[in-house]
């Protein structure tokens, strides 16, 4: 549940992760008061009106100000120059949370705040589709959400972003920093260049009268192709090395099975499949 200390949130940023935040908090945590910026007005002003908000700051150092917790919901790369914006406005009792999809840069993140605590988390829900006009109240229902705290974070900034958390109905999971981004690399960062390429080969093998053939394992297997490639340049490139090795080791499953069927070799082919289909009993939900 959330820290009773806590009675007003602001929100940096609000597109769907934001958004999502904001409209789950208000509709599990009466009384608490939130807070939003963005860049763009218009983004603002669409927070208030889903719910997702209830007041506008007109820049995110006055967001912060008087707030017992801080989401910055921005691209990775605008993580740091926006944490340097609101640290001198952050108050010694509150605890500042990203929700960037890589961990690596949170030690130098924590660095930059004057007082009050950083920690790192990443909840694990989303969508191919971005903005605040897609926020959904139940986003983090069941949904793991991650948080990578560093050696001497206080206790206290932990359990309350712990509980926030919990009153979004997500399930906290604690890791190290370089868990995070090498796990990572394989349940979301590969997933998503999988679905690039399986878009790039359909696009390249299947001409337009074929199209219709597509089916359910197209679709689900391509679905977050759909999301931004700039966003996910971005954040590949920030967990390059975990992500290339997550690469490399599908490549090399991928060689297996070619050369599996290649050479009409069924039984190589069902090890492959017998072993695959069993990691996919043991590592994910059916």
């Amino acid at each position: 549940m959330a820290d009773s200390a806590v009675k007003r949130v602001a929100i940096l940023s609000p597109g769907l992760i934001g958004g999502s935040i904001g409209l789950g908090l208000a509709a599990r945590t009466p009384g608490l008061r939130l807070t939003c910026w963005a860049r763009r007005a218009e983004s603002s002003a669409a927070a208030v009106a889903l719910g997702a908000a209830h007041q506008v700051a007109s820049t995110p150092e006055q967001a912060v100000q008087g707030a017992d917790a801080v989401y910055v919901c921005c691209p990775v790369g605008a993580v740091g120059d926006l944490l340097d914006r609101i640290a001198p406005h952050v108050g010694p009792e509150c605890v500042v949370l990203d929700v960037a999809g890589v961990k690596a840069p949170v030690p130098d993140w924590s660095r930059r705040l004057v007082q009050g605590a950083f920690v790192g988390s990443h909840p694990m829900a989303g969508s191919e589709r971005s903005g605040i006009e897609f926020a959904r109240a139940d986003l983090y229902q069941g949904a793991t959400w991650v948080f990578t705290p560093l050696e001497g974070d206080a206790p206290w900034a932990v359990s309350r972003a712990v509980g926030l958390a919990e009153a979004l109905g997500a399930r906290p999971l604690i890791c190290t920093v370089e868990e995070h981004d090498r796990w990572a690399a394989a349940l979301s960062h590969l997933p998503h260049l999988l679905a690039y390429a399986l878009a790039q080969v359909a696009q390249d093998r299947v001409p337009s009268a074929g199209a219709h053939m597509a089916g359910g394992s197209y679709r689900d297997g391509s679905r977050v192709a759909a999301s931004s490639p700039a966003a996910w340049t971005e954040i590949l490139m920030a967990n390059r090395r975990e992500a290339a090795d997550a690469c490399t080791a599908a490549s090399v499953w991928l060689a297996e099975a070619a050369a599996a069927l290649t050479q009409g070799d069924g039984a190589a082919l069902a090890a492959l499949l017998d072993a695959a289909h069993t990691g996919r009993l043991e590592v994910g939900p059916c």
